[in-house]
């Protein structure tokens, strides 16, 4: 299966996100399972962006074969923009979580909710491997040509 319209590439990870974001909230509501929530929204997210990648394809892209293991994108410009909200995003919670508690804005701490400090830095390397994977991908097909060179357009 390949996903080339934009339209359902919207709608996989608007489900995929909210799918995640009701279990890991109905999960977070247990006491004893709040824990296990915070670490599911972290091992799933690295899961959905895999398949998004395996799945989602330009439509000058060749839909039958593989997309090489190093390719994240279809195009450079989308690696860079997704790299570049991956860090921005990392960048905004390391602030919020250093300067956030300074001026009263404790309510966005990740680090007070379920599974505190060990979460939060695992998540934070998560975001952070994605964002370099999507820039090197994105230098990668600079280099190479993009979307891809040689490959019949669909449709």
């Amino acid at each position: 299966m390949r996903i080339v319209r934009n339209g359902y590439k919207f709608l996989f990870l608007f489900a995929a996100f909210v799918v995640l974001g009701i279990g890991t909230t109905l999960l977070g509501e247990v006491p004893s399972l709040a824990v296990a929530a915070a670490w599911i929204g972290v091992a799933v997210t690295p899961l959905v962006v895999v398949v998004a990648i395996r799945v989602f394809r330009v439509p000058e892209e060749d839909i039958v074969s593989p997309r090489p293991l190093w390719r994240m994108t279809g195009r450079p410009t989308a690696g860079f923009v997704l790299g570049s909200v991956l860090a921005l995003n990392i960048i905004a919670t390391v602030w919020i979580e250093i300067y956030g508690r300074t001026i009263g804005a404790s309510d966005y701490s990740t680090i007070d909710g379920p599974g505190g400090l060990p979460v939060l830095i695992v998540d934070l390397l998560v975001s952070a491997v994605i964002a370099v994977l999507y820039f090197r991908s994105s230098i990668r097909l600079n280099r190479e040509g993009s979307p891809a060179a040689g490959a019949a357009p669909v449709g």
